[in-house]
């Protein structure tokens, strides 16, 4: 849990994918975190936890999802909620969330880049049954132009 945020989950692991046969047990996840030591030191226990198993035991990684820290002071932030009140007349649900993956990406390769995510509403993400609420596109598409606009201000 994050020691600055109440109760926002700061690291997780996530399993992705667990797979058996006669002789082997293969387990895939992601470790998404709003802090890279704490990343590490989440695959490190995992590690020890499989050379204490023995027996060929290993862990393999593929790919690192940098953190996307929550930036209190976001202009974009602060942007977003004004076009959002005056839309649709109502407060938005700002949520933080210790996800990373692309925005993690894109705060690796430009420091210090103001953003926020907002999408559509989706359902079951990351699943066989993931969806999409198509009535939540176009207030999202509204929203965006609002918030562009209210940036070249």
């Amino acid at each position: 849990m994050s020691l600055t945020i109440a109760n926002l989950v700061e690291s997780s692991n996530t399993i992705a994918l667990l797979s058996t046969s006669d002789d082997e047990v293969e387990i895939l996840s992601t470790i998404p975190s709003a802090v890279s030591s704490r990343r590490y030191a989440i695959l490190k226990r995992i590690e020890r936890l499989a050379e204490l198993m023995g027996r060929g035991t290993k862990v393999t990684t593929f790919a690192d999802c940098p953190e996307w820290p929550y930036n209190k002071d976001s202009r974009l932030l602060a942007v977003a909620t004004r076009a959002f009140e005056d839309t649709f007349k109502a407060k938005p649900h700002v949520e933080v969330s210790h996800s990373s993956l692309e925005l993690g990406l894109f705060n690796k390769k430009i420091p210090g880049i103001d953003m926020i995510s907002i999408g559509p509403e989706a359902f079951d993400v990351h699943t066989t049954r993931e969806r999409l609420n198509h009535t939540t596109v176009e207030p999202i598409w509204r929203l965006l132009k609002e918030i562009l606009r209210n940036l070249r201000d």
